[in-house]
Parts: structure tokens; sequence; C-alpha cells
């Protein structure tokens, strides 16, 4: 506690060493009260120390800490990946369930992309994220996300437009039709 409260001092110093500082003490202290201190440094004016503080954050966070975490990556996207990767050490039920559901959901991607980056790279540290949690239902979900994940790969590769309706994939420039069924894909013999 005393060594919390003369860390809390000097959280604003304007010498972003000292900042820096702070955080790595943190996360040799640990404990709630370090917690605190690391999310109210994750709002710090310097992008370092803020990915910084949500790194240690995974470090010495407590499953009970994910909620904060949550609200953290909704008010500051910048930090998704950071976060993603906090949850994925930290783990628990409610880390587990955070990311499964952004890995299903565009709209809750969207927000995250505040940080720069694209949908795709929001799936894959959740996915690698998931790999560290590493309980049955996070690695079967990896397994379904990662069959259909390199089939679009393959064909964005070869700069196909896709368009996904139901379960059919229409590959627009080429006028080939591609069905979806069990993570196998194939061209239809037609044209357009």
């Amino acid at each position: 506690p005393y060594a919390i409260a003369a860390l809390r001092l000097r959280i604003s110093d304007c010498d972003v060493r000292v900042r820096r500082e702070i955080v790595s003490a943190l996360e040799k202290i640990g404990g709630d009260d370090a917690v605190d201190m690391l999310v109210m440094m994750a709002e710090d004016s310097d992008k370092e120390i803020r990915e910084a503080a949500v790194a240690t954050f995974g470090l010495v966070a407590s499953q009970d800490s994910v909620p904060l975490l949550i609200d953290l990556v909704k008010r500051i996207p910048s930090l998704a990946h950071r976060v993603i990767s906090a949850l994925g050490k930290i783990g628990g039920e409610a880390a587990e369930n955070y990311l499964l559901a952004l890995l299903d959901d565009s709209d809750l991607q969207s927000q995250m992309l505040g940080g720069g980056g694209s949908r795709e790279d929001i799936r894959l540290a959740v996915v690698k994220a998931l790999g560290q949690i590493g309980n049955p239902k996070a690695i079967t979900r990896i397994k379904e996300f990662h069959g259909s994940f390199l089939t679009f790969l393959r064909l964005r590769f070869f700069g196909f437009f896709i368009l996904r309706i139901n379960d059919f994939l229409f590959l627009m420039e080429f006028g080939f039709h591609l069905r979806a069924g069990d993570q196998a894909f194939r061209a239809d013999s037609h044209h357009d």
C-alpha cells in the first residue's frame, strides 16, 4: 500500500520515463491496487505507456478484473490488440465469453478498428488469445474459425470479390459461384 501511494503521486509526471518505470514497478507489486493504477495508466496521453499498462494488466490481474479491460477497450478502441492479448493471458469464463463473442460479431470488431488494422487482424488476435486460454470450448471454436478463414484467405489471395448470402459464396469478378458446405468449397461449372 505505501509503495502504491508513492507511485500514485507520480502517475502524471511529465517525464514518460518515470511513468514507464511506474508501470514496471506495478508489475512487480501486483494486487488489486496495482490493477487499479494500471487501468488509470491505460488512459495515459502516451501510447507506449497505455500499451505497457494493458500488457502489464494481463500479467498481474485476476479473472475478476476482466470487466475492467472490456470497459477499457470500449472507451479506447486503439488498445484492442493489447486488450485481447491481456484477456488471453488472464483467461477465465468472462474473458473467454467476450473473446468468443468478438470472434463472431462484426459490429463489435468494427468498434475496435479505432486502433487501425482490419477485422481479420482482430479475429486473428482473438484466435491467439483463445489459444492461450486453451480450454476445449475455445479450441473447438479455433478449429472452426481456422477452416473458414483459410478458405477466405485462399480466395482473397486470387483477387476475387466474395459475397456471402446465406450459405452461398459468389465470386463476382468472374461470375463463378461457390457453394459453402462443411468448410469445403467448390466452383460450379457454369458462368453467369
